[in-house]
């Protein structure tokens, strides 16, 4: 390694990854800090590819908001879901997110926080972590580096922001991918997808936990982010593929078959598992910090993760800055950040409105129910939620629902786009 001996090591260089180092450098005059990512940029990430107020706010504060809006494909200004009976449900979203496609994202925010850190972090690509070196020490087993294909690295610190992927989390979270814990999904982009808006387009079919989205780019030619992501137990229980999800998705929805049989697919599916987060889930240790999807922070509604990683990877920064400044508060500052974690996202991210679709359609009379006013109460928390989840601030939520059912919200019919054949 060509860093002798560093005081911390980073692991992963997506948003959370960037947004540590960003804000560590802020926060501290650094000087010999290593930063692993295991692919070389810029590289592709599967993802729904859309940025929220908040996440967008972690840019900002990165200097890098000129820069990667160049990249953005379009606003959403709008989050519309589509229930099993035909009809749609919108929500305009307080502040609009923006489509940026993670190659270019990732890339940008990557390049800014080497730009703020200047000599003081050296970064490696093509550098797999195999696992975490542990020794005991008085507070237990102690993070005090890291194995990679390129050898054995030790440092006061380790940041781990890898992602899903991480081989560091897993020591300290076993059961962080046991399929009643994950997502499976999958997505693509699709050119010549028909009926395509500003909204984010999410379908719910009963009894399926997870849900069909439809993403647009937002140029006008029809290229939308396309794809699904269904809970793994699910999967594994009923004997199903990830790919026969898809067929279950479209025949609840025929006008999802309707709009993409004159599309074409610009790249095939790539697949990836989504952890979900718990409130058992570990978020530090001695000599360890987990962020983002390290930590399992997705909302298990959505597999939402972006804002919490962009919001996770800034908090962790001032945290690490601190620890490494008196070798003393380590503890302290890590037992702050896990606390600020619960505080921020827990309720949030723990939050599940499948509990609310299973029982709006568990009984006849309720399968029965007219879509009407009845329909638009029920539904007003959920869509509430996933909007939030998917980005909105909860200060910025706290009006919506008395302001969307004034105005804003609304019960979408009309045999063009909504009731389907």
């Amino acid at each position: 390694m060509p860093i002798s001996s560093p005081e911390l090591v980073v692991v992963g260089a997506g948003p959370s990854g960037s947004a540590a180092v960003a804000s560590l450098v802020r926060h501290r005059n650094v000087n010999r800090v290593l930063w692993l990512e295991s692919k070389t940029f810029p590289r592709a990430k599967p993802c729904g590819d859309a940025w929220g107020p908040r996440g967008i706010r972690v840019i900002r504060q990165m200097g890098a908001l000129e820069r990667f809006m160049a990249g953005a494909r379009g606003a959403v200004e709008a989050l519309e879901l589509f229930l099993p009976d035909g009809q749609r449900l919108r929500v305009p979203l307080p502040t609009p997110m923006v489509v940026v496609t993670r190659r270019h994202g990732d890339s940008i925010l990557r390049d800014r926080a080497l730009e703020l850190a200047g000599s003081s972090v050296k970064i490696i690509e093509g550098t797999r972590v195999l696992g975490p070196i542990l020794e005991t020490a008085p507070e237990g087993e102690r993070v005090v580096g890291l194995r990679t294909n390129r050898g054995d690295v030790r440092a006061r610190l380790v940041l781990d922001a890898s992602g899903a992927s991480s081989q560091i989390s897993p020591t300290f979270n076993p059961g962080k991918s046991d399929p009643d814990r994950t997502h499976s999904a999958c997505r693509t982009y699709f050119e010549g997808v028909e009926g395509l808006g500003k909204g984010i387009e999410l379908y719910v079919a009963e009894g399926i936990p997870g849900y069909f989205w439809i993403f647009p780019l937002g140029r006008g030619d029809g290229i939308a982010n396309v794809g699904w992501g269904v809970h793994r137990i699910w999967l594994e229980e009923r004997g199903i593929k990830l790919e026969e999800a898809c067929e279950l998705f479209m025949d609840a929805h025929p006008s999802i078959r309707r709009r993409m049989s004159g599309a074409s697919a610009l790249a095939p599916y790539r697949r990836w598992i989504l952890g979900l987060h718990t409130p058992d889930m570990v978020t530090h240790a001695p000599g360890l910090f987990l962020v983002g999807e390290a930590a399992n922070l997705v909302q298990t509604a959505t597999g939402a993760g972006l804002p919490y990683a962009l919001m996770s990877g800034w908090a962790s920064g001032r945290h690490v800055a601190k620890a490494l400044s008196d070798p003393s508060l380590e503890e302290h500052e890590r037992l702050r950040y896990h606390r600020w974690l619960r505080r921020a996202f827990l309720r949030e991210l723990t939050y599940d409105p499948g509990t609310e679709i299973s029982k709006l359609f568990r009984t006849p009379r309720a399968r029965r129910m007219d879509w009407g006013l009845r329909g638009v109460a029920a539904a007003m928390g959920l869509v509430d939620r996933l909007a939030q989840s998917l980005g909105a601030g909860a200060h910025q939520l706290a009006g919506i629902s008395s302001a969307a059912r004034d105005s804003g919200f609304q019960e979408v019919r009309g045999p063009e786009t909504t009731r389907e054949d």
